[in-house]
């Protein structure tokens, strides 16, 4: 219904003074929420364009011009991944060409699987004790809660002994409040981390001879494999350089996360979702646990805040200011790592890949 919506305000907007939402919605007899929902459809499109110079606030834009623009940033895209992609499948397709997991080759390579979470941990306890100038990681996934305190641990002791530390996580890892933690403390004591949005592969590389990869990228389960080479490190290198090179420092998202828990509470931020995806306030009052009057309270204080009029103006200011980009989930650095050790006392370590075998 939405949708048709969309396609009927698009093909009047030639004629139209205004945006505002009440009053469009009172223009075509349509809910003030569906209207509202209709407008960020256009903009989704690139339909519509925000603009101050424009009298109702927005420009039109030719469906033939939006198509083209979505298009390019779809090829933009596109490139991007496959270049990404060839740098991995060219370090893999090596391995596999040049290297039997589980055999020790004539030219010094040394392969070693290691496909349980003990196996893992004794080899990264006696191997990260080596290491004598430098570590790099890349972390996709987050690791395990319960296996932070051994990764810290264990980065500390590496970096106190003059270890240099370069860590790429993905941008939803550091949005877990524990990792947040996490990575403030291996700062502390002088590790570097950044961080990027797509990092297809986990990989640990320390010093010059020794690589730690997944058995199988699809499949992390399945453990990790150590190659001992010095020829491998250097194409992995390669390959943490340019995501690296892509990636931003830690302290941008950390600002961006303060800058949201500062600006909107968890109430405030559910209720902007809600409101973006045209939640009615019953709904939103059932959600919250609270009352519509208190809901209405709530909203009012918010619009006041954010220097907006309407709802629906509110939901488009904070999605432009970047504020709805990460959702923070809850909990502690002590309160994740005590239920982590309750369950971990209860049940099985997880997988290799879960544990994180790296900073």
């Amino acid at each position: 219904m939405r949708n048709g919506l969309a396609s009927l305000l698009y093909r009047t907007a030639g004629s139209r003074a205004t945006w505002d939402a009440p009053s469009v919605a009172a223009e075509v007899g349509a809910e003030t929420v569906d209207i509202e929902a209709a407008i960020m459809c256009l903009e989704q499109l690139g339909l519509l364009v925000p603009s101050t110079q424009a009298t109702t606030g927005y420009i039109i834009v030719n469906p033939d011009v939006a198509l083209s623009r979505l298009l390019d940033l779809e090829r933009s895209l596109a490139a991007s991944y496959h270049r990404r992609l060839g740098h991995f499948r060219e370090a893999l397709h090596m391995l596999l060409r040049d290297f039997s997991p589980g055999e020790r080759h004539g030219n010094g390579v040394n392969v070693e699987l290691l496909r349980t979470s003990t196996e893992l941990s004794e080899f990264l306890d006696h191997r990260s004790s080596q290491v004598k100038q430098q570590e790099l990681a890349i972390h996709p996934s987050a690791p395990a809660i319960d296996a932070t305190n051994e990764m810290l641990s264990r980065t500390v002791r590496a970096l106190s002994r003059g270890v240099k530390m370069r860590v790429l996580y993905s941008d939803h890892v550091v949005a877990h409040p524990v990792m947040r933690d996490y990575c403030m403390e291996v700062m502390r004591h002088g590790a570097d981390i950044r961080v990027g949005g797509y990092l297809p592969l986990g990989m640990t590389l320390m010093d010059d001879d020794l690589a730690l990869l997944p058995i199988d990228p699809q499949d992390t389960s399945l453990g990790v494999v150590a190659i001992h080479s010095m020829e491998v490190v250097r194409s992995m290198y390669a390959v943490f350089a340019y995501h690296w090179s892509e990636a931003v420092p830690i302290a941008n998202v950390l600002d961006h996360a303060e800058c949201v828990d500062r600006i909107l509470s968890t109430q405030e931020r559910v209720i902007i979702r809600m409101l973006a995806i045209g939640a009615k306030d019953e709904a939103i009052a059932r959600r919250l646990n609270v009352s519509p009057r208190t809901l209405s309270r709530v909203i009012s204080t918010l619009l006041d805040r954010l220097g907006v009029e309407t709802r629906f103006q509110a939901a488009v200011k904070v999605t432009k200011m970047g504020l709805l980009a990460r959702e923070p989930l809850e909990g502690t650095w002590t309160e994740r790592s005590r239920h982590a050790a309750s369950r971990s006392a209860r049940g099985p370590r997880p997988h290799p890949s879960a544990q994180g075998f790296g900073p």
